[in-house]
């Protein structure tokens, strides 16, 4: 399976990506800045921003499924929303009809822990 992973160099993409590239699939680790996606040894890694259409669907196209991982730039607490919303408009038109999204939830910790 070909499977692109949008947010591959944060910490739940790379581990996804890991374990794809573990399990024999071709995995494409998509991020903002590349440079931070480390350690995915025989992936493909392509620089593009979630929320640049054209850019995100060329990304993904042919690939069988996208996982998305992203939290959204700095200062943006509320990005999963408009993340999903741009995946779920970019992807139908590039040819991808699986959509697996991932969240942390260390932010949900409410006090006093």
């Amino acid at each position: 399976m070909k499977i692109a992973v949008i947010g591959g160099s944060g910490h739940l993409g790379h581990a996804v990506a890991l374990e794809a590239l573990s399990r024999g699939h071709q995995v494409t680790a998509i991020a903002r800045d590349v440079s931070r996606i480390k350690d995915l040894p025989g992936a493909a890694v392509v620089s593009a921003d979630v929320f640049d259409h054209g850019a995100i669907a060329r990304a993904v196209a042919g690939h069988d499924a996208v996982v998305a991982a992203a939290k959204g730039a700095a200062g943006q607490p509320a990005a999963a929303p408009l993340v999903a919303h741009a995946l779920l408009d970019v992807l139908p038109k590039a040819g991808v009809r699986r959509l697996l999204f991932l969240g942390g939830g260390g932010s949900l910790e409410a006090a006093p822990g």
